[in-house]
């Protein structure tokens, strides 16, 4: 009979730990890459705004070299004023809330609003302004056709149609969902041992020692995860696109999300070893040191 106990209490500990191991990755990850904040903040320390900033200017100024100079010089002007990193955090900020709102089946349409008012507009003036009566004429019409091609809002989901998002929502509805099922099953899990052990304090070591387990493997995995290079995690995540093609700033991004998420790991793993270890300390002080935890009454 105690050998049976002893394996069974074996076996429900390595259970314990994956099970640990598995809850504390999707809850770190429900806590970063499902939050819009998570982004933002790692936009916001990776001067990612200022990157694509200049990646437009050298698109616009590519786009406006068979414009007049005249008319040149006065939609750079207004484009300045539109296009601002005020107005550029903003709507990738709308985006991107729009998306893991979506994700997190909190709206059951995808919408990633972009407007595109605040640009337009300073444009205009810029074209219109201080013209001569025929140079209004040439200037009314440059500017129908510029509210022709550029709406006041776009909405970037509608450019990506063809991309089929069911598999993912699925895969974010089971992170979502694991963390609060890995709570309940590791509290019974950590139940049925100390059952085992004779409801004695002595017996807390075994359900300890695999919270102890489970937090270091936990940091263990943050650890690499933290170490992982640049280059790995840039083909890991866009595997299909060439490295001559990869925008200058998206590797160190990648980087930075991945860093952030690997610190969180380590944070509550370091927890649940910590209560390990409690646990552990508990059975040594208050238990039976001398009896074995899952050894049953005679």
């Amino acid at each position: 009979m105690r050998a049976l106990k002893v394996l069974l209490a074996l076996i429900l500990s390595i259970l314990l730990i994956v099970n640990v191991v598995v809850g504390l990755v999707c809850y770190d990850l429900k806590q970063t890459v499902l939050q819009p904040g998570f982004y933002q903040k790692v936009l916001d320390e990776n001067a990612f705004y200022a990157t694509i900033l200049n990646t437009l200017s050298v698109m616009v100024d590519k786009q406006l070299a068979e414009v007049t100079e005249k008319y040149r010089e006065r939609i750079k002007a207004g484009l300045e004023q539109g296009l601002n990193e005020a107005w550029l955090k903003e709507q990738i900020s709308s985006a991107i809330t729009g998306l893991i709102k979506y994700l997190n089946e909190e709206t059951p349409v995808l919408s990633m609003p972009i407007s595109l008012t605040e640009v337009k507009e300073p444009v205009i003036k810029a074209m219109t302004e201080g013209l001569s009566p025929r140079e209004a004429i040439q200037a009314e019409a440059m500017v129908k056709k510029l509210n022709e091609m550029v709406p006041d809002q776009l909405d970037a989901a509608k450019l990506s149609d063809n991309v089929d998002l069911t598999r993912t929502m699925k895969t974010v509805a089971m992170v979502r969902k694991i963390p609060g099922i890995s709570l309940g099953l590791s509290i019974f899990i950590v139940l049925l041992l100390w059952f085992l052990g004779g409801f004695r304090l002595a017996a807390l070591r075994w359900p300890g020692s695999s919270l102890l387990l489970a937090g270091a493997l936990g940091v263990a995995i943050a650890v690499l995860g933290s170490d992982t290079s640049t280059a790995m995690l840039t083909s890991v995540a866009m595997p299909d696109v060439p490295a001559e093609l990869i925008p200058a700033g998206i590797p160190a991004l990648l980087e930075s999300m991945f860093r952030e998420v690997t610190k969180g790991l380590m944070v509550n793993a370091g927890v649940v070893a910590l209560v390990g270890v409690i646990m552990i300390m508990v059975a040594f002080l208050f238990g039976s040191g001398k009896e074995s935890s899952v050894s049953g009454s005679s």
